[in-house]
C-alpha cells in the first residue's frame, strides 16, 4: 500500500467514491501482455 495517494485518487476518496481495482505499469512500458511487470505479472481477478 502506498503511503499516500495521487491528488486525484485522493479528490476521489474524499467525495465518497470507492476504488474496486488497480492497474500496473508494464517495465518500461515494453508489453502489452501484462508479463513484463516489476511487481508481478498481473492477472485477471475474475479469473477462477
Amino acid at each position: 500500500m502506498p503511503d499516500q495517494d495521487a491528488t486525484i485518487v485522493a479528490r476521489i476518496l474524499d467525495a465518497g467514491a470507492e476504488i474496486v481495482g488497480k492497474a500496473v505499469c508494464e517495465h518500461l512500458c515494453f508489453s502489452d501482455g501484462s508479463h513484463t511487470s516489476d511487481t508481478s505479472p498481473v492477472l485477471n481477478p475474475h479469473a477462477g
